[in-house]
């Protein structure tokens, strides 16, 4: 079986760019974070001056949480660099919800997957991709469900859920035409469902995505291992 259109291109390529002679370029970094007075501040405490914006824009100095793709340019002091921003991308910031708060119909069972999965800053971050109609309006509730069931002794299970509310490729009422794969990056907080654990953990996150096996189109379960060990 064969994963099902899961070669999308990269959020962030990095863009090719023509350096001045003033720019020393160090290398480049996707990072999350978060803007303080102006500044990047990334999830492992670096703090980024940007002193060449490419993106067109200024919202990213009021978008909260990001994922940042800059060219580290040169390195004024240990943790301070200016930077080339070359984009950007908002992430969904959410809670955790424990399984027992949250009902199977709520959370639905729709197709999700996730990659680049990763802990930093507040939680778990992903790169979440799911389906949609083109061009609705229609809300898609995502979520991390922790498995209270599964979860024992210093193993964490957690559920990656879609509720797409039928915009799927099992509704036959859809034309699968009008279906996109869509792609965002969440942080799911972990501070709620973790309060009263001390200890180190392993993070284990279940998802459901399609997969092709010849000309059928099927679903199938997969489970990753989130790496390393996370201390409460």
């Amino acid at each position: 079986m064969k994963k099902f259109l899961l070669l999308l291109a990269m959020p962030f390529m990095f863009a090719a760019c023509n350096l001045g002679m003033e720019d020393v370029l160090l290398y480049g970094e996707i990072s999350f974070g978060e803007v303080v007075s102006g500044k990047i501040i990334t999830d492992v405490g670096n703090t980024y001056i940007v002193t060449t914006d490419e993106t067109g824009t200024e919202d990213w100095k009021t978008a909260g949480r990001c994922v940042f793709d800059c060219d580290i340019l040169t390195k004024e002091a240990d943790g301070l660099y200016n930077v080339r921003l070359l984009d950007y991308s908002p992430v969904v910031c959410q809670d955790i919800i424990p399984s027992s708060e949250i009902s199977k119909e709520e959370r639905g069972d729709d197709g999700v997957y996730a990659s680049q999965i990763w802990i930093s800053g507040p939680g778990i971050n992903a790169c979440v991709y799911y389906t949609s109609v083109a061009e609705s309006n229609m809300s898609h509730e995502i979520n991390l469900v922790l498995d209270e069931e599964r979860s024992t002794g210093h193993n964490l299970y957690f559920i990656l859920t879609h509720n797409g509310h039928g915009e799927t490729y099992e509704n036959e009422d859809i034309d699968t035409e009008n279906l996109v794969i869509n792609q965002k990056y969440f942080t799911f907080d972990y501070a709620d469902v973790t309060a009263d654990l001390s200890g180190s953990y392993y993070i284990f996150i279940e998802s459901d995505w399609y997969v092709t096996s010849g000309n059928e189109l099927l679903r199938e379960k997969e489970t990753i291992s989130v790496s390393g060990v996370v201390s409460f």
